[in-house]
């Protein structure tokens, strides 16, 4: 069963490190714009690279989750239809 769902969960874990990737190289570019030699204006940019970072962030965060999610429903699943005993008397 392990073998069974192994590229999902690879996926899951991928996802889930990616997002966090994505969401601090969304802070660290905010950041740098905020604090690097530029003018007024493009200190408005940094909001929108902090928002979109973001974003993107909670999209590959959620996606990980419902990902792990299917996964956790299939296995419980599949627990419970190999508990449920069928019934031993014959319907005529």
């Amino acid at each position: 069963m392990d073998h069974q769902h192994s590229f999902l969960r690879f996926s899951v874990i991928f996802l889930k490190i990616l997002s966090y990737v994505i969401g601090g190289l969304g802070v660290l570019g905010a950041l740098l714009i905020l604090f690097g030699k530029s003018s007024g204006t493009d200190k408005l940019a940094s909001l929108g690279v902090l928002f979109i970072g973001g974003l993107y962030f909670l999209i590959l965060f959620l996606l990980s989750q419902i990902i792990g999610l299917f996964i956790t429903i299939d296995t419980r699943l599949q627990n419970i239809e190999t508990s449920v005993q069928t019934p031993k008397r014959e319907i005529r």
